[in-house]
């Protein structure tokens, strides 16, 4: 991603405003809850496994830990 990670993102020196914040918290909740709609668990969501594109739209990464639950209790 073009961008990068969005922890190494933010650490940079640079204005950003409230609303894109917002903006990518949005993106990171809406893709969490399409995982969970899946039944998909990530295990280990962070600022380090959200990338950003040329476009600056925050993408969840890194699905090492991740695993499919049988049972959508268990979410």
């Amino acid at each position: 991603m073009e961008k990068g990670d969005l922890c190494a993102y933010l650490r940079k020196k640079i204005e950003i405003k409230d609303d894109e914040k917002l903006r990518w918290i949005n993106q990171i909740a809406s893709g969490m809850a399409h995982l969970a709609a899946n039944h998909i668990i990530h295990r280990d969501l962070a600022a380090r496994n959200c990338l950003l594109d040329s476009n600056r739209i925050a993408k969840i990464s890194d699905f090492g830990l991740s695993r499919l639950v049988e049972n959508a209790d268990q979410i």
